[in-house]
C-alpha cells in the first residue's frame, strides 16, 4: 500500500512540474499583449483626496456654502437654515405668540439650548437674539455642529453650535431687489360650506394675490494698505404685508367632528363682538345671551349663528417691517496679530393682533363680576333679563361677562 501512494504522489508532482512551462509562457504572452495594447495610452486618476472638516473633527459638521445659499435665492436666514436637517423648520414672522425674531433650534431640543456664533464669537444673549440680522451676502458658509459641542462651549450648546463664517474679503458694491407674493385659487369647499352656516367671514371667491414682500440689500467692501485693510458694510430692508386667515378657503374655520362619521362643525368663541351674558342668580340663572346685533339694547338667546371664530385674527404671514444695518473692519498689522470691530444693528416691527376684549372671570378673577341692578346702561328688558324683580334697585347680582370690542381697534403684539 505504502508503494501505491509514494507512486501516486510522484506522478502528482511530475504532473505539476510539466505544467509550469506553459503557464508562465502564457503569462508572458498576456503581459506582452498587454502592455501592446497600453502603449501610448494616459492612465485617468478617478478619484482624489479631498480635505474635509469631518476627518479630523471628534463630531460631524454640515456646512452650507455661499455657493448653496446663492442656488437657494434666499433673501434671510431663516429660508437658509429651515433646509438643514439637523435645524427644526422655525417661522417666527407667523407664529401667533412670537415677538417676530427668528431663532435656531437644534433638533427641536429649544433655542436656549442651540449657540448661535459670527466668525467663532456669540451673536449676543440667547433671549435677544435675532439670527435675521446677519446679511445673507456677506455669509461665506454656515457650520453646524450637533455631536459634542457642550464639551468645548458649554451648557449653552447642549443642542448643538451654528457658526455664521462670513466673508473677510468682499470687494465692490453689489444690490439686490426682490419682490415675491401669493396667488392663490379660492374655489368654494367643505370648509367655506360648514363655515357659512355660522356667518364667519368668507374670503374671495377667486384668483387672488397677496401678502407682497419686498427685500432691498445693498452691500459694499473695500481693501486698502495692500490688502491689509479690509471693510465692508450693509443695509438691508424688508416689508411684507398681512395673510390673515380669513383670505384662503381652506382656513375658514377649525373643523370638529363631535361624534365618528358625525357632521362636521365649526370651533367658535363666546368672545362676540356683541357680547355675551349669563346672570348667575334670579330666574334666568345659567342661560347665556347677547346683544341684539342691531343696537335696540335688548338682549337675544346666545347660539351658535351668534358665534364668533377664535381664529378670524390669525395670520399666515405677519404684517412686519425690518431695517438691518453693520459693518465689518480687520486690519492686518502683522502675521500675528490683527485688529478687528464689528457692529450690527436691526429695528423690527412685526405686528400680530389680539382681540381687545373682557375676560371671563372663571379664568382671570377669584369670583364672578357684579352688577348693579340700576345700571344707566341697561336698558329695562335687559336689567330685568339679568336681576329680574330687583330690576331698577341698587342690588348688586352675579354676572358671567365675556366680550371682544368692536369699537376699538385690536391690540397689537410687537
Amino acid at each position: 500500500m505504502k508503494s501505491i501512494n509514494a507512486l501516486l504522489l510522484a506522478s502528482t508532482c511530475i504532473a505539476g512540474l510539466s505544467a509550469m512551462p506553459a503557464l508562465a509562457q502564457d503569462a508572458d504572452g498576456q503581459t506582452e499583449a498587454a502592455s501592446d495594447d497600453t502603449s501610448g495610452r494616459e492612465i485617468v486618476v478617478t478619484g482624489s483626496r479631498i480635505n474635509r472638516p469631518n476627518t479630523t473633527a471628534a463630531a460631524p459638521i454640515q456646512s452650507v456654502t455661499a455657493d448653496s445659499i446663492r442656488a437657494q435665492a434666499a433673501v434671510n436666514i431663516e429660508d437658509v437654515l429651515n433646509r438643514v436637517p439637523q435645524i427644526a423648520p422655525d417661522s417666527q414672522q407667523n407664529y401667533q405668540d412670537s415677538d417676530g425674531r427668528q431663532r435656531i433650534k437644534l433638533r427641536n431640543l429649544g433655542f436656549e439650548r442651540t449657540l448661535v456664533l459670527v466668525d467663532g464669537k456669540r451673536l449676543g444673549t440667547m433671549n435677544g437674539e435675532d439670527v435675521n440680522m446677519i446679511p445673507t451676502t456677506l455669509i461665506d458658509r454656515v457650520d453646524v455642529l450637533t455631536g459634542g459641542a457642550s464639551a468645548v462651549y458649554g451648557s449653552d450648546a447642549v443642542a448643538g453650535v451654528v457658526n455664521f463664517i462670513m466673508k473677510p474679503d468682499f470687494e465692490g458694491v453689489q444690490l439686490n431687489a426682490n419682490y415675491n407674493f401669493y396667488a392663490h385659487q379660492n374655489k368654494p369647499g367643505l370648509i367655506s360650506q360648514v363655515a357659512s352656516q355660522y356667518g364667519f367671514a368668507q374670503p374671495r371667491h377667486d384668483f387672488v394675490t397677496d401678502g407682497g414682500r419686498v427685500d432691498l440689500s445693498l452691500t459694499a467692501g473695500k481693501k486698502l494698505f495692500d490688502d491689509r485693510f479690509h471693510i465692508s458694510a450693509y443695509v438691508n430692508y424688508r416689508k411684507a404685508d398681512l395673510v390673515p386667515y380669513s383670505a384662503r378657503e381652506t382656513s375658514g374655520c377649525q373643523l370638529v367632528e363631535g361624534t365618528k362619521d358625525g357632521p362636521l362643525s365649526c370651533s367658535i368663541s363666546t368672545y362676540t363682538r356683541s357680547g355675551y351674558v349669563s346672570p348667575q342668580s334670579g330666574p334666568n340663572a345659567g342661560n347665556a345671551y347677547v346683544n341684539n346685533p342691531n343696537g335696540s339694547s335688548t338682549f337675544l338667546p346666545y347660539s351658535t349663528a351668534l358665534a364668533a371664530n377664535p381664529y378670524d385674527g390669525y395670520s399666515f404671514q405677519r404684517k412686519n417691517e425690518r431695517w438691518n444695518a453693520g459693518g465689518f473692519a480687520s486690519f492686518e498689522i502683522s502675521d500675528a496679530a490683527e485688529i478687528y470691530a464689528n457692529a450690527m444693528w436691526f429695528r423690527d416691527k412685526s405686528v400680530n393682533l389680539y382681540p381687545a376684549r373682557v375676560l371671563s372671570s372663571t379664568a382671570y378673577s377669584d369670583g364672578p363680576y357684579q352688577v348693579s341692578c340700576a345700571n344707566p346702561f341697561l336698558s329695562a328688558a335687559q336689567a330685568s333679563t339679568i336681576c329680574g324683580a330687583q330690576a331698577g334697585t341698587d342690588t348688586f347680582v352675579p354676572i358671567e361677562l365675556r366680550y371682544r370690542f368692536s369699537g376699538v381697534p385690536d391690540q397689537e403684539d410687537r
